[in-house]
């Protein structure tokens, strides 16, 4: 969720270095390094166009560095995630790069220059040194900066929306918009239905064609719906607005209906929804249309500006031939895909060449459970944990693996590793203390729970240290700030009128 959260927030804008990660770089760009380009590998083409394990490499610590400073550290399992993430930016780059060309989009030369010297200014003195560090030099920057300007404009221009007023009083009206609802809920994972969706669907409609026939809606709701919540009240939710919590499909078929309409079935995640609306009305606004339009118009402009760009984008994305050479990230890009025997066998590639690489296995060991392959995925985790030995993920991964397959000596053994792994990890130690007892080796549980018990005591230690030295600091705190006022009042006292000596 969170690399969802992460790839939808990052910015477009490429400007320079990676050094001590002073801006984000998502982008590193084209042929800056032309000496060394060539004897790095390719890690996916865009046209043509090389995108090279170095520029991959530099934007995927980039984003890493950018979401550890978020309090979310990337951790190894996560890591393929993450990188196919920085490839995809790369790629969206590229041909917003290639746009700028077709189109004959142009940076003015006075920008260029102005960020070139906020960089300069930045590093002061150390500037030449950051570049070679990089390699880079003054030149390539320049470039740099102005495929990042370029990257800018191309997506402010493919951004640019109109919003009338009529649609931002529409969208103000809808937020005070409120139905009243009751539904039928028919969940196709009931004792009658036995996961049947067809069948779910069939009911849902037989129930609509006994509505219109003229039955009771609450009535059928009491004796069929499978929300327990509704049922005993005719199906009724009350009023709703758009922005509460429930399912998207839901909302959609409620607000389209008009009062006394009956939806056709309507599937969520729940089964099949039968909706009739009874009621429509208008909330009094908080804040007055007139006062409230800028902040919406804003917000239409925003949202518009980034489903128009995101279409462009995708069109671009439709008519590029884009290559990845990496098996690891192409096997991500195809079980991404639903493609799992392709990923597979791409996993098995990138193994070839990395055999030491013990995430590769433990992607591997997913997709086979995916398919159905027990016995290798199990091969397959307990490979991970051997390739990489001192990785307690890995050895906790293949425990869990042994004991949902019934094995809890194997179980047993790899969640010992992976205690031994990590001493002082503390939600480890209580998942490995719950499944000790379940498999039923409860010396082994009280041993874990004997170390949850040690870590929370040192945390409890450690937290009172805390507390003790932020008090003394206070304290110290508080007789400087006395002894000051203090010798400010004498000095005061000193100068006051009639305190001077000899004075009759």
């Amino acid at each position: 969720m969170f690399f969802d959260w992460l790839r939808k927030q990052m910015k477009a804008i490429i400007i320079v270095v990676a050094v001590a990660f002073a801006l984000t770089l998502l982008y590193v760009g084209g042929d800056f390094l032309t000496g060394q380009m060539g004897a790095v590998p390719a890690v996916a083409e865009v046209n043509g166009t090389p995108i090279s394990a170095l520029e991959l490499d530099r934007a995927y610590v980039s984003l890493a560095s950018f979401a550890a400073q978020l309090g979310q550290p990337v951790t190894r399992a996560q890591e393929i995630s993450l990188r196919y993430t920085a490839l995809e930016e790369l790629v969206n780059q590229r041909l917003m790069l290639e746009a700028a060309r077709r189109e004959r989009i142009q940076v003015d030369s006075r920008r260029v220059n102005e960020e070139f010297n906020a960089i300069k200014e930045q590093f002061g003195e150390n500037f030449n040194a950051v570049l070679r560090q990089q390699g880079l030099n003054q030149a390539s920057l320049r470039e740099l900066i102005r495929e990042s300007l370029l990257i800018e404009e191309v997506r402010a221009q493919k951004s640019r929306v109109t919003v009338t007023d009529q649609e931002v009083r529409e969208a103000f009206d809808r937020e005070r918009e409120q139905v009243e609802v009751r539904h039928i809920l028919i969940d196709p994972y009931s004792a009658e239905l036995g996961g049947d969706w067809d069948a779910a669907r069939a009911k849902a409609e037989e129930l609509k064609a006994r509505i219109e026939a003229g039955e009771d809606f609450a009535a059928l709701a009491a004796a069929h719906s499978a929300d327990p919540g509704t049922r005993d009240a005719g199906g009724s939710l009350g009023y709703i607005r758009r922005s509460d919590p429930y399912v998207k499909e839901f909302l959609d078929a409620a607000f389209a209906l008009e009062v006394g309409q009956v939806s056709e079935p309507v599937r969520s995640v729940f089964g099949y929804h039968l909706i009739q609306v009874t009621d429509r009305r208008f909330e009094e606004p908080e804040v007055p249309f007139e006062e409230a339009a800028p902040a919406y118009r804003a917000r239409l402009e925003q949202e518009r500006a980034q489903e128009q760009f995101a279409a462009w984008l995708a069109g671009e994305r439709e008519g590029a031939q884009v290559v990845i050479h990496d098996p690891a990230l192409r096997a991500y890009q195809l079980a991404q895909a639903g493609r799992l025997d392709q990923a597979i066998a791409a996993y098995r590639e990138a193994i070839e060449l990395n055999p030491y690489d013990g995430y590769l296995y433990y992607q591997l060991a997913q997709l086979l459970e995916e398919v159905g392959a027990g016995d290798e995925a199990l091969a397959a985790y307990a490979e991970a944990a051997e390739v990489q030995v001192a990785d307690a993920f890995l050895w906790y991964v293949l425990g869990a693996a042994y004991q949902e397959r019934g094995a809890y000596e194997e179980a047993k053994e790899a969640y010992v590793k992976a205690s031994e792994l990590s001493p002082t990890n503390l939600q480890l130690h209580q998942v490995l203390a719950e499944e000790f007892r379940t498999m039923g080796f409860e010396d082994l549980a009280q041993a874990e729970q004997a170390k949850v018990d040690e870590i929370q005591q040192r945390l409890v230690e450690e937290f009172i240290r805390q507390q003790e030295a932020l008090r003394r600091q206070q304290e110290l705190e508080r007789q400087i700030e006395e002894a000051l006022r203090k010798e400010n009042g004498e000095a005061g006292g000193a100068g006051e009128p009639g305190g001077a000596p000899g004075e009759e």
